[in-house]
Parts: C-alpha cells; sequence; structure tokens
C-alpha cells in the first residue's frame, strides 16, 4: 500500500516538472518571437534623452502624434491601393511586401480595409544612431477596425469588431525640413503651406515636426488597456 501511495506522488510531482519545462520552453520561445526589432530596448529617461541629444528641440508629445499619424497615412493609402503616395515614407523592403499584399487581395477580388484608429500610446523603447541616421525602436498601441470589401465595395461577413494591436516600428528619423503635412480628417499628404486647409475635404491640415521612414514592421494582438494616454 505504502509503495502504491508512493508511485502515486511520484507519479504527480513527475507531472508538474514535465510542465513546468514545457510551459519555461513555451513561454521563452513566445517572447522570443514576440521580441522587439532589432536592437536591445532601454528606459523611458535614456531612450528620449538620446533622442533629444541627436534631435535637437526633441519633443515627446509632437514626436508622439507624429508617429501614429505616418501610420494612418500609410493604412489609408493601402485601403486605396495608393503605394506611391507612401514611397517615401517605408523602406524598399517594406514597399515590396505591401506591394505583393495589394496583388494577392486584387487576385482574389477583395481589399482591406483599417479604419477608425483609436491611438493608446507611443512607447519608445530603443534609440541607435546607425550610418549618420537616428534609428527608434517604438511601440504603437492601437484599437482599430479591419475587414474586407469584395469587388463591388460590398463589407464580406460581419467582422467590423473594433481590434487592439501593438505595432512594433522600426523607424528612421529627422527634423522635418520639408512642408510636408497631413490632413486630419481624410490623411491626405499636402506638399505646401500656401493654404490652411485640405485641397481634397476643405479640412484643416497639420504640420509634420519629424520626418520617418518605416523600416520593419511587427504586430501582435493585445487586450485594450483599461487606461491609456491619446
Amino acid at each position: 500500500m505504502n509503495d502504491t501511495v508512493f508511485l502515486i506522488i511520484a507519479g504527480i510531482f513527475g507531472a508538474i516538472i514535465v510542465f513546468a519545462i514545457v510551459y519555461f520552453i513555451t513561454s521563452s520561445s513566445r517572447k522570443k518571437k514576440l521580441g522587439v526589432i532589432g536592437m536591445v530596448t532601454n528606459n523611458k529617461g535614456l531612450t528620449q534623452g538620446k533622442l533629444t541629444e541627436f534631435l535637437p528641440n526633441f519633443d515627446n508629445n509632437r514626436f508622439s502624434k507624429n508617429v501614429f499619424r505616418t501610420y494612418i497615412n500609410i493604412e489609408q493609402a493601402l485601403n486605396t491601393l495608393n503605394l506611391e503616395g507612401i514611397r517615401n515614407m517605408i523602406s524598399p523592403e517594406l514597399f515590396k511586401q505591401y506591394e505583393g499584399q495589394i496583388a494577392f487581395f486584387k487576385n482574389q477580388g477583395k481589399s482591406l480595409i483599417r479604419q477608425d484608429f483609436t491611438h493608446y500610446y507611443t512607447r519608445i523603447i530603443g534609440v541607435t544612431r546607425q550610418n549618420g541616421e537616428v534609428i527608434a525602436n517604438v511601440l504603437l498601441g492601437l484599437e482599430y477596425k479591419e475587414y474586407f470589401l469584395d469587388s463591388a465595395n460590398q463589407v464580406i461577413g460581419n467582422n467590423q469588431f473594433p481590434i487592439s494591436k501593438e505595432i512594433n516600428l522600426l523607424l528612421a528619423v529627422k527634423n522635418n525640413t520639408r512642408a510636408v503635412m497631413s490632413c486630419t480628417h481624410c490623411g491626405a499628404l499636402v506638399t505646401s503651406r500656401v493654404t490652411p486647409k485640405c485641397g481634397y475635404c476643405e479640412n484643416p491640415i497639420v504640420s509634420y515636426d519629424y520626418e520617418f521612414v518605416i523600416l520593419k514592421e511587427r504586430s501582435r494582438t493585445i487586450r485594450k488597456p483599461k487606461f491609456f494616454n491619446n
């Protein structure tokens, strides 16, 4: 009887140990897979200090909003299949990736739409200088609706519920030296400061303090934060 109890207890402990090992391996693999792109992370003070060092008159609030607007401009260009409008905002690698994505959806007779964006946060988690360029590693927290349209612009299915995503962006960033602005309503790019209104929808235009080129992009689904700065 005692031997039977001992074997049962030993079996339970063995199962617990095996489970712990499997969980540790799976967790480590997942963290590695979802890890940030391209550089070691730093704390908030160090990263902002580096950006202040690299970019005179750096302002975190304007930087955060500029990253969000840039990402929205890219998504709106993808919605309308206007890749040429964002060529100078993404790396050649991403351009080819988006080009392939659009070609695939066209062959399927549908298009992917993302809209109604909510900005949760922009977190700078790494900063470095490479070949004279300032490279920032950024996490962008968003909520948006995502759905497909068919060739007649009809919604496919009924999947229009908001989803929450964290976008990991590797950005080449510099102070804006050109008159590049974005309409706050339709996202159209404007290259002149002559008029304060968008030539497409007549809404106010917004000036960028920084110019970005998105070098790499990775995303993952997250839970909606209970508290966030937008």
